[in-house]
């Protein structure tokens, strides 16, 4: 994500599961030094400009994405999703399902995300968060076996 999310993440989630489980990424090297899912379960906040290195993670099988892939443009929705750790298993999307704009940029709806073809959509809500005023729309997506 951007640094400035990635602050209050890590402030938010450190808070509550521990400096020690909680690693904000700020250099190539951060990914070997911290990177150990083996070891204990952590939490690896990753900025944007490292995206390509996680393609290499083991160990790492949901990707979640909240409020974010709606106000990106289609090619990096798509570049994101192209770039996905092999042992993904799970995708959960809570993004706009409204056509909105919002300073000259059209939000790309959650129905047109370029998701893998290997996945299957299991779970579809415009209800879930309540907090969306019906215009987000959750998904799940798990990868066919």
């Amino acid at each position: 994500d951007i640094p400035s999310s990635l602050s209050t993440a890590f402030y938010y989630l450190s808070s509550k599961f521990g400096l020690d489980k909680v690693k904000i990424l700020k250099s190539p090297e951060d990914f070997e030094k911290y990177y150990d899912l083996n070891e204990e379960k952590k939490i690896l906040l990753i900025p944007t400009c490292y995206y390509e290195l996680v393609k290499n993670f083991k160990n790492i099988n949901v990707l979640c994405n909240f409020s974010s892939f709606s106000e990106m443009n289609y090619d990096t929705i798509k570049f994101y999703l192209e770039n996905l750790p092999n042992g993904i298993e799970l995708i959960v999307s809570s993004n706009n399902n409204d056509r909105t704009v919002h300073q000259g940029h059209t939000d790309v709806i959650s129905d047109e995300f370029p998701i893998p073809k290997s996945f299957d959509l299991i779970f579809s809500s415009i209800r879930l968060p309540f907090y969306t005023n019906w215009r987000y729309k959750t998904c799940v997506w798990s990868k066919r076996l």
